[in-house]
């Protein structure tokens, strides 16, 4: 993958992300975008549609499933299972049926329920699992298509949003065994995406540490995301400090940090997040090894440097 290649395609998930959390989706500009996406390539249209389940997912719990909600799932999963009949690639296929399943799924809460009362808490939470459960299918094999058009000249590991969606599950075990094999495949990778965790649509995947952590970030810098192999480490550390994984299992994930970091040089504007990410979750490291409760006014002094030189550094671009 050259570099212009991987920033055009980082440019463009960026793009679909943000514009699909801050405008009004209808079921007619869901259909236009699957079109018109796969006419440039496969890969943004499965990307589009991850992103778009997402966020009516995010709707879902806010609000529950409403008339214009379903009509818009309709739109989204009607056009992907027609436009998708002819594709012969194993991944899309197997994506294909899975979109028909979930459909009659929603389709068959929806219709269950009472036409005096709306839909309770307990379907619509039902049906947002159901939602982000098949989006985390279509980022999977939006990955492994990227993997397949982009050759060996990157390292794209498949499952880190699978890892980041078992971590939010509770499922600490699974989270720790796709991590730690996306550590080993990244670690010293030259070129690897970018995971835009920033924008609203990722949120919900998030647990509430690196939410809280990177929120401030936004105000600076929206568009700021961590790689792949830092989403890992993060997820990997966190998942040994929940297991409660021996001290010597983290001095080992703790060199892997120590070369992540030195991968991701603190001069270059975008490693930024990756960095406080990286030393915050050291940190956390650290006082488990020690013994030590960890408090968030334990990395007060981290943050507050990494504030003001975030602000520094952008306001110098701006006047540049």
């Amino acid at each position: 993958m050259s570099p212009n290649t991987c920033d055009a395609f980082d440019h463009a998930e960026f793009f679909i992300a943000h514009k699909v959390s801050r405008s009004s989706l209808t079921a007619r500009s869901c259909v236009c975008c699957l079109i018109e996406l796969r006419k440039i390539s496969e890969c943004l249209s499965i990307y589009f549609l991850s992103v778009a389940l997402l966020h009516v997912a995010h709707r879902i719990s806010n609000s529950g499933l409403t008339d214009e909600l379903m009509n818009l799932l309709y739109g989204l999963l009607g056009q992907f299972i027609n436009t998708g009949r002819h594709c012969s690639r194993r991944s899309s296929v197997l994506l294909l049926s899975k979109a028909v399943i979930m459909m009659k799924a929603v389709d068959d809460r929806f219709k269950s329920r009472n036409t005096v009362q709306p839909i309770d808490d307990h379907n619509s939470s039902d049906i947002v699992e159901l939602l982000q459960l098949f989006a985390v299918e279509c980022l999977k094999t939006y990955r492994q298509l990227e993997a397949r058009d982009f050759g060996p000249e990157a390292k794209i590991v498949t499952t880190d949003f699978e890892a980041m969606y078992a971590y939010k599950r509770g499922d600490y075990q699974r989270c720790l065994q796709l991590s730690t094999q996306n550590v080993y495949t990244l670690l010293y990778a030259d070129e690897m995406p970018n995971v835009h965790i920033l924008l609203p649509v990722f949120i919900q995947l998030l647990d509430n540490e690196i939410v809280a952590l990177t929120a401030p970030t936004l105000i600076v810098c929206p568009r700021s995301s961590i790689t792949q192999l830092t989403l890992s480490l993060y997820l990997m550390i966190q998942c040994q400090l929940k297991l409660r994984h021996p001290v010597m299992s983290l001095a080992q994930t703790a060199n892997y940090m120590e070369v992540a970091q030195k991968r991701h040089p603190v001069e270059y504007i975008k490693y930024t997040l990756d960095q406080l990410v990286l030393k915050f979750i050291a940190q956390k490291a650290y006082y488990y090894c020690r013994k030590k409760r960890f408090r968030w006014r334990n990395v007060e002094r981290l943050y507050t440097d990494y504030l003001y030189w975030l602000f520094y550094t952008y306001n110098e671009v701006e006047s540049a």
